[in-house]
């Protein structure tokens, strides 16, 4: 039996790949470079799975009776090797010959020379005959650290510990295998969209043992190629990691890995937000006034949110703006913020009734409504709808000088369970029929996105949760969107909902996903517990609300001053790093708790919160470097702790305030 070995290696993390007999290809190393433990098992997976015209493509199989039924699995479509390109960048790029058919099938890896992360990838590109894809797993190793008695699984970005032995479905995006006895393991990120999410571990399958790819029972998947054309899968992201599974440090690297994926990063921003109390009561002579208001807090984006179009075509609502939107976002913009505006992609509304033949359809043929009443159709993102959506936001986005997007409404699914998947039309330009219509529509989003960044770079774009369909931030959602919304939940009520409430969503959301990227609620800088309100916005992207109008010119100032410091802080580079103070936790009235953010290179903040607890508070954050530290108290602007980075890894204790009950300190 010939082979050929190929390497892909950097300081943190080894896999190595071989071609067999020049059929194959299969994962035969994967080391971690930390530990020098060999993850990889002798009886390797099958590198990938791939479903095409009926039959199935496996990247390597031997031949063995499976568990499950006791048959002995057939090989299924065979592979020719023709060429390896390791020469680009980091990139190395397997290309193989479906013998059967008339088709190209490529492997793709691509790592990272600072960080301990490999990419991996599918490509398969038709011949002269259509092709039909309908499941795909683009990872599959047998790889875990250690004996696998010892080995623990998390789903739920690291927060639930699940069976040795399962399936995810949809939204569960990040796995992470770790040896509770050695304390090392790997994370697997999966960056299919919504609820085409799909893991599949069982450890003793040898073939398809931990797998991560397309869901195909609950969510339709299939892809019709046509002659000459190729599709590229979504990617897994791997990361070996040495320390315990639930490492600050290790999270933060982490991040960092998923950072690479994601779009540019604009520096920390201070948004505002009409929605809450105003919903669409809204006219120019409040916004004026707002925004006035809004300025003098040291807000940095205004968002005009709905209420301000009305039917046909998105008119501007002229009794409410008789000035139209120019007048609005001139003055929002002279004030010094950018002007950020609310836009419905997923249904007709503000459009009712404009090409019906657009809109999304169900299996018989009806119109899909996303919600409990009919009310507005929604709109198939893989018609003829994401060529208008685009350009209708480069038209408002020229017209009214919109630096920021916030982009609503169901139409793939929704988060809420009142919108079934997909469009079952026949005669949308980017899908053929209901199989393909949830891939097409989420390929859409990216298309919008493509088009709209190509005249406008700067512009920020934040296909909120609604749109993307799902309930809480992932890599996939992150991927089309510079700043996410992901969460309604606001203080204006506090018997609903209070700034606990919303630190313990944020500290969900923040667990493994950049917090710099994630705006958690529409928390209101109102009420008695304005401040607590505004430094727990600051564990996420801080996304504000509240009427504004009633704050005192103290509290105005005390505002100012914080959104200020922070900036300052801010200015070279976001507080990407990101610790939970209590762990994974769930806080409740009785427990104090906190977080802090930073910079690799040493600026952050902390930020704790008494709550209804008598415990003095402890102080544990890993900082990734060595020297003194200054916590510096921003609300009576003294220097209270002089200590070192060892300190406070081991833990440092901080007394409370009697005068309130949260602390907000800064470091450099």
């Amino acid at each position: 039996m010939s082979s050929q070995t190929f390497i892909l290696e950097n300081r943190f993390v080894r896999r190595v790949l071989t071609i067999e007999n020049k059929e194959s290809i299969r994962t035969t190393s994967f080391v971690n470079k930390d530990t020098g433990a060999e993850y990889a098992r002798e009886e390797c997976g099958c590198e990938f799975l791939i479903g095409i015209n009926g039959e199935t493509v496996f990247g390597y199989k031997k031949s063995a009776v499976h568990v499950v039924d006791g048959n002995l699995q057939k090989q299924g479509l065979q592979l020719k090797f023709e060429s390896a390109d390791p020469s680009v960048g980091n990139t190395m790029r397997f290309v193989f010959k479906i013998e059967q058919i008339d088709a190209r099938l490529a492997v793709c890896y691509a790592i990272m020379p600072d960080l301990p992360m490999i990419q991996k990838w599918i490509e398969v590109t038709a011949g002269s005959q259509e092709l039909v894809i309908d499941k795909l797993f683009f990872e599959v190793l047998n790889a875990y650290p250690g004996n696998l008695p010892d080995v623990k699984f998390f789903t739920k970005h690291g927060q639930h510990s699940d069976n040795r032995m399962f399936v995810t479905r949809g939204f569960d995006d990040v796995l992470q295998i770790h040896n509770t006895v050695s304390n090392d393991g790997w994370f697997v990120a999966n960056t299919a969209p919504g609820p085409l999410n799909r893991f599949l571990v069982y450890p003793h399958w040898t073939d398809t043992s931990i797998s991560a790819g397309y869901v195909t029972d609950a969510t339709p998947f299939r892809k019709y190629l046509a002659p000459g054309e190729t599709f590229i899968s979504h990617r897994a992201i791997t990361m070996p990691y040495r320390g315990e599974a639930h490492s600050s440090g290790i999270r933060n690297r982490f991040r960092a890995c998923l950072r690479t994926c994601l779009p540019g990063y604009i520096r920390d921003d201070f948004m505002y937000c009409t929605w809450i109390p105003f919903l669409k009561n809204i006219s120019e002579p409040l916004i004026s006034e707002l925004a006035t208001h809004a300025a003098e807090l040291g807000i940095t984006t205004f968002v005009l949110d709905d209420g301000w179009f009305t039917d046909p075509q998105w008119k501007v609502n002229h009794q409410k703006f008789p000035n139209g939107l120019e007048a609005v976002s001139q003055k929002i913009r002279s004030l010094g913020m950018r002007f950020g505006l609310w836009f419905n992609i997923g249904t007709d509304y503000g459009a009712s009734g404009e090409r019906a033949e657009d809109n999304a359809t169900e299996a018989d043929r009806s119109f899909k409504y996303a919600g409990f009443v009919p009310g507005h159709p929604s709109k198939c993102l893989a018609s003829q709808h994401r060529e208008r959506i685009a350009e209708k936001l480069c038209e408002l986005a020229e017209r009214y000088h919109v630096g920021y997007f916030k982009l609503d409404f169901s139409s793939i699914i929704s988060p809420y369970g009142v919108l079934a998947t997909g469009c079952h039309s026949r005669n949308h330009a980017w899908h053929r029929d209901s199989l393909d219509a949830v891939l097409e529509q989420y390929a859409a989003l990216d298309q919008i996105r493509q088009q709209v960044k190509s005249r406008f770079p700067d512009l920020i774009l934040d296909f909120s949760f609604e749109s993307f369909g799902t309930d809480h931030p992932n890599v996939a959602a992150l991927q089309v969107s510079e700043l996410h919304h992901a969460s309604n939940l606001n203080t204006h009520n506090e018997q609903l909902c209070t700034a606990r409430d919303i630190r313990n969503t944020l500290y969900r959301f923040a667990t493994l996903m950049p917090p710099e990227r994630i705006m958690g609620s529409l928390i209101c800088l109102e009420g008695d517990h304005f401040l607590e309100n505004l430094l727990s916005s600051l564990a996420g992207a801080p996304l504000m609300a509240g009427d504004i109008r009633k704050l005192s010119a103290s509290h105005k100032q005390q505002i100012r001053h914080i959104l200020q410091k922070i900036k300052s802080l801010t200015d070279d580079g976001p507080l990407t790093e990101f610790v939970k103070l209590r762990g994974d936790k769930f806080i409740r009235a009785c427990d104090w708790d906190g977080f802090a953010r930073f910079r690799p290179d040493g600026a952050g903040i902390v930020c704790l919160f008494q709550n209804e607890s008598c415990e003095t508070p402890t102080l544990q954050i890993d900082l990734p470097f060595p020297g003194n530290v200054i916590l510096h108290d921003l609300f009576c602007e003294e220097n209270v702790v002089r200590t070192d980075t060892r300190a406070l890894q081991s833990g440092l204790r901080i007394a409370w305030n009697p005068q309130r009950r949260y602390h907000l300190f800064c470091f450099v």
